[in-house]
């Protein structure tokens, strides 16, 4: 009981600080939240994947569960490039969804440790052997808003103090996806590449 008491106490504290002190000055570096916004990315994307290929060896992709003809491709001709905003700002974003949707097949896979499917966006090249899964990184879409509504920052494109935030917040993101991949037995370590769009 005694945690759930402090784990009250720490959650309205934070709470308050971002959404009831209107006088609050807001720091860059107590408030990059782009750590946790990619902590949420790796284990809802990357994670569920390479514990798939961990477990498999390989990728096996239907429209729809039970297909009895997947299709199927190995570790080792697996790519995975994810797209993020080279600015954090609507022109950027714009620019990021409209890559995200060349990716010419959209397939699902089952994990078996979270008993559910997953969807991909993929290209196939080497006549179809090799498969280069394409994400869009939305989460550090977030943070501009964040900093716009909760932290009332000015977020023109020729403020400095936003240009010098936004590039701190893009590098935390891919940085930490980065660290978590290692962490995370490093199955598709040099496997991903992150494409900057916008």
């Amino acid at each position: 009981m005694e945690y759930l008491t402090a784990g009250i106490a720490i959650a309205s504290k934070v709470i308050d600080k971002y959404f009831n002190n209107n006088n609050r000055k807001p720091n860059s570096e107590e408030d990059l939240l782009a750590v946790g916004l990619a902590y949420g990315y790796f284990y809802n994307f990357l994670e569920p994947l390479s514990t798939v290929l961990r477990a498999n060896g390989e990728l096996k992709l239907v429209d729809k569960e039970n297909e009895p003809n997947p299709h199927i491709f190995s570790q080792s001709n697996l790519r995975i490039q994810i797209i993020i905003p080279k600015r954090l700002d609507g022109n950027a974003f714009d620019a990021c969804n409209a890559e995200f949707g060349k990716a010419e097949f959209k397939r699902n896979y089952y994990s078996n440790e979270n008993k559910r499917m997953y969807g991909l966006n993929y290209n196939v090249s080497n006549k179809g052997s090799t498969i280069n899964i394409i994400d869009l990184a939305r989460p550090i879409m977030a943070a501009k808003h964040f900093y716009e509504n909760i932290l009332k920052y000015q977020t023109g494109m020729f403020d400095e103090k936003w240009l010098k935030i936004q590039q701190a917040e893009k590098i935390a993101f891919i940085e930490t996806i980065k660290k978590s991949q290692e962490r995370g037995y490093g199955t598709l370590l040099n496997q991903i590449s992150f494409v900057e769009i916008g």
